[in-house]
């Protein structure tokens, strides 16, 4: 039976597509997309736009699909390519923030445990982009960043004045006079 569909259901009869209708047709069409849209996989927008290329071509020509319906599905088309170039902005944004805050470790001397268990410890001595996403060179161990689940500083905090671990006597006197570099804000009445 030539366009006959099989491979649905391994003991249904098979389906002559010649005699469908459009809302027989479509239903077919989108139950054979879902089969070739891997578990857990989206829509996207490949998948909506061969969907609604499916439904035009399989209209009646004298009864053709509602001006507002097509409208409304173009509206929605373009709706979700807006989210999937959010998403990609965010992204993107992740991965900035994520180099950001390794960039901040390099130079501390850290302790970090990753989701198997090991511990690292040691200066972080430099960061890099690996296949599993950001890399900490941890005193020449290499540790992907998404496998750290604790992370300690092992650097003793650095006090106001020097940078060096050694107190400035000015800014302490300063801080004891009360006297700030920043003014205290006044209230509106």
């Amino acid at each position: 039976m030539d366009g006959a569909i099989t491979g649905i259901d391994p003991y249904a009869e098979p389906v002559d597509t010649t005699q469908l209708t459009l809302q027989e047709q479509t239903a077919l069409d989108n139950v054979q997309r879902q089969q070739d849209i891997p578990a857990g996989g989206n829509l996207g927008k490949e998948e909506f736009l061969n969907l609604l290329v499916t439904q035009m071509s399989y209209q009646d020509p004298l009864n053709p699909m509602d001006g507002t319906e097509s409208i409304a599905q173009l509206a929605q088309f373009s709706a979700l390519e807006q989210m999937q170039n959010v998403n990609d902005q965010i992204q993107l944004l992740r991965q900035d923030n994520g180099m950001t805050s390794a960039l901040l470790l390099q130079g501390l001397d850290i302790e970090a445990m990753t989701d198997i268990g090991e511990t690292h410890a040691g200066v972080v001595e430099g960061v890099g982009w690996g296949t599993d996403g950001l890399i900490l060179n941890i005193a020449g161990t290499a540790v992907p960043m998404s496998s750290i689940v604790d992370l300690k500083l092992l650097t003793p905090e650095l006090e106001a004045g020097t940078g060096e671990g050694e107190p400035d006597a000015e800014a302490g006197a300063e801080a004891a006079s009360g006297d700030d570099a920043f003014p205290t804000p006044v209230e509106a009445t």
